[in-house]
This record gives C-alpha cells, structure tokens and sequence, in this order.
C-alpha cells in the first residue's frame, strides 16, 4: 500500500514545534540535516513519536537516512557514489564546508579585476617615472639659475624734490634756474628734464644721464661729463667751456650757439648732431664734428 504523501505532519526539535509539513519536507530535512531521526513528529500534535519508530514514515525516511549516510561518505572519502566517479580535490575540500558560503563568481571576477587595474596603473606609473624625473631636472636647473643669476635693481622713481646726490633721479623734472656747483651727481637721471639757465659749474657730472634734456643757456663750466649721455639734449646756448666730455654721447644734441672752448672731447660721438655753427655734423662723427 502507497503511502499518502498529502498527510501533513508537525515536528518538534529541542521544545521547538515546527509545520505543517508535507512527508517530502520531513524527508529533505533530514537530508539536510535539519532533523534527525530522535526528533518527534505527530500528524495531530497530540500524539507524538520519534521520527524513527513512526511507522507511516518509515520507508521514506530509511530512504533519507541511506542517501544521508552516503553524501557523508562521498565527503570523507572524495568519490561520488552516485557514478563512481572521483571528484576534484578541490571540490572535495569545498563540499567538507559549508557549501553555500564558497566564493560566487561575482567575487573572483571583482578580485581578478582589481589585481589587473593595480597592474594597469604600476606600468603607467613606471611610464611615467623618467619624464617626471627629467621635468624635475629642468625645473631645479631653472630656479637655480634664477638664484644666482644678477637681480636687476629697479629704477626708482623720479623725485624732483630730492637733494642733488650720486644717483638721483631727476626724470621729467622741471628745474629751471637750477644751481648745483661745485655738487657730485654722478650717475644721476636727468632725462627729459627741464634745465633752462641752470648752474652745473664745476660739478661732477660723470656717467649722468642727459638725454634729451633741456640745458639752454646753462652754465656747465668746468664739468666733469666723462661717460655722459647727452644724446638729443638741448645746449643751445650752453656755456661748456673747459668741460670733460671724453667718451660723452652728443649724437642728435643741438649745439648752436654752445661755448666750447678748451674742453676736452676725446671719443666724443657727435652723429648728426647740429654744430655750434647751425651745421648738421656727419654720422659717425667721432671726437670732433665732421660737417656734411
């Protein structure tokens, strides 16, 4: 007589009970692991009997207890009984563990993909090491040439109210009726200043800069203008009179009219400048005024 597997039945493990169920549940949990054979079970949890004297499930479950024995045996020794076929150490070795808890695909595809992108980014970073090195190089050298390299001094600004020293700066100043005899303003910045009728008489002069200022009837005596540059001055009228104009620039300056007796103009460059006389003087004219 077959057994009628819609007969529903509770368990109860440790207290615990447990169901319906159905005999194919009982059995796969015994399979499983879940019940053991000293379990109780009852179909009306009134009577209750041990899952290995109950009669009615019997069958079924001396078939559970059979295939159970032989997963266990499988297990222990590495072969699957089933095909008697010999099963991979590997595998072997996962089935003595829990099963479910073994690596997914997911994770291995998320560990392989991690060692290749650190792979990835080492060779870019080796790719990457010699230029980096050299740009380095460049830029050590770049500010180590900076450091000992010559720093310009800044020009200071024009101050028309400062006193007549070495190096003043008196650019687009307007000064006329100035007297400074006998003062030392070497190096000093007169450029574009307006000098009409001033006293320069017995200064020294050296190494100033003149260019294009305006020194129209201004007595420069006696001067010291070694180095100067005069270039496109106005001397129109100007008293240089026993001055030292050696090495002086004169190139584009106006002489018309200029007093220079007995000063000294060794070198002096007088390109195209105008003559005391009116007359244009010859470019590269050098030490003396040559007329064209």
């Amino acid at each position: 007589m077959m057994e009628n597997t819609n007969t529903l039945w509770y368990t109860r493990k440790n207290g615990t009970i447990k169901g319906p169920f159905t005999s194919v549940v009982i059995t796969n949990d015994l399979i499983l692991g879940r019940l053991s054979m000293d379990d109780d079970v009852s179909h009306d949890q009134l009577s209750w009997q041990s899952l290995f004297h109950s009669t009615k499930l019997h069958s079924r479950l001396h078939g559970a207890e059979l295939e159970k024995a032989r997963i266990h045996l499988d297990e222990r020794n590495g072969f699957d009984q089933r095909d008697n076929q010999e099963v991979s150490v590997q595998h072997a070795k996962l089935r003595k563990g829990d099963r479910r808890s073994t690596e997914s695909d997911t994770n291995i595809y998320r560990r392989q993909f991690h060692t290749n992108l650190m792979l990835k980014l080492r060779q870019q970073h080796q790719h990457l090491f010699w230029p980096l090195i050299v740009i380095l190089l460049i830029l050590s050298l770049v500010a180590f040439f900076a450091i000992k390299s010559p720093q310009q001094i800044p020009t200071p600004l024009a101050d028309c109210s400062s006193q007549a020293l070495p190096h003043v700066n008196w650019s687009n100043c307007y000064k006329p009726n100035l007297i400074v005899k006998n003062k030392d303003l070497n190096h000093a910045k007169l450029t574009n200043s307006h000098l009409i009728a001033s006293d320069f008489s017995q200064s020294n002069l050296s190494d100033v800069d003149l260019s294009y200022a305006n020194l129209q009837s201004s007595n420069l005596s006696g001067a010291q203008l070694q180095n100067s540059n005069l270039m496109g001055a106005n001397l129109k009228n100007a008293n240089l009179s026993h001055t030292d104009l050696s090495n002086a620039n004169l190139s584009y300056a106006n002489l018309t009219g200029a007093d220079l007796m007995s000063s000294k103009m060794d070198n002096v460059r007088f390109d195209h400048a105008i003559w005391t006389t009116g007359q244009r003087c010859a470019p590269q004219s050098i030490g003396q005024c040559i007329i064209r």
